[in-house]
């Protein structure tokens, strides 16, 4: 019964929302230097909120004498998981475990815990300049997590060694921002 639980790449919550905007602005003005500089701007985004990973708790030795499996330790109390927000260390109550005893398999369920969650926004901002009636030249100026948030991996989660409860890194790039041109016809 312990190990029935979430898969390891189980999401509950995840919204993506994809959005284009096209600035109307200045598209009929009569002078043709306004209208190549301030007109045909695209703004587009993507935004992604989700849920953690869960988090499955082990230990790192052969308690039950078997030499095989992934074995976890006994659960004392209330397993909680708070990480990211600043907070990169101790983000798994230790004192909610301990080590089983001797040829014993731990209490401990699988995945109990929620690892951090992702918060991402993509933006991308076009300049269409009309060339002929069939030609038009595309400056594409794309950002990629534009505010530069972390996405924080699941914190170490083998219980009993110095990094328990620590994130060592991140699963997601940091800010990537990218120029480019493009010819459409």
């Amino acid at each position: 019964a312990r190990d029935y639980a979430s898969s390891d790449w189980d999401v509950r919550n995840r919204f993506v929302a994809s959005y284009v905007y096209e600035m109307p602005f200045f598209q009929n003005n009569s002078s043709r230097a306004v209208q190549t500089l301030l007109a045909n701007w695209q703004v587009n985004g993507i935004t992604t909120l989700q849920n953690g990973f869960p988090i499955n708790v082990g230990i790192g030795q052969d308690i039950v004498n078997t030499g095989v499996g992934h074995q976890r330790p006994d659960l004392i109390g209330t397993p909680s998981a708070d990480c990211g927000s600043g907070n990169l260390t101790n983000c798994i109550t230790k004192s909610a475990y301990a080590m089983p005893t001797p040829y014993n398999y731990g209490t401990a369920g699988r995945n109990m815990l929620r690892g951090p969650g992702l918060v991402t926004f993509d933006a991308s901002l076009f300049k269409n300049i009309p060339i002929s009636e069939r030609w038009k030249f595309q400056f594409r100026a794309e950002f990629f997590n534009f505010f530069n948030t972390p996405a924080f991996s699941n914190p170490s989660s083998t219980f009993g060694t110095s990094s328990f409860g620590t994130v060592g890194s991140t699963k997601g790039n940091n800010r990537e921002i990218q120029f480019a041109g493009k010819i459409i016809f």
